[in-house]
């Protein structure tokens, strides 16, 4: 099992709907939002591997500018 945090940077504008997609995918958890279009999210997945890919799957978002992992748990 690996836990991940992820900082995610969005515009102002496209913030709803960024939070919608995230909110979609069940190994996506939203824990903080700023105005600025900052996003905190936790993501869960198998192992580092699936994690990272998973990373990449929020990098790869439509208006997505950055989504850079902070911590990384393995178990």
């Amino acid at each position: 099992m690996n836990i991940s945090s992820v900082v995610i940077q969005t515009g102002t504008e496209q913030m709803e709907a960024v939070l919608r997609k995230l909110k979609s995918f069940s190994w996506c958890d939203v824990h903080f939002t700023e105005e600025s279009g900052k996003i905190v999210v936790t993501i869960e997945g198998n192992d580092a591997t699936d994690a990272t890919e998973k990373v990449r799957q929020l990098q790869a978002l439509k208006d997505v500018f950055s989504a850079d992992p902070v911590y990384f748990y393995e178990d």
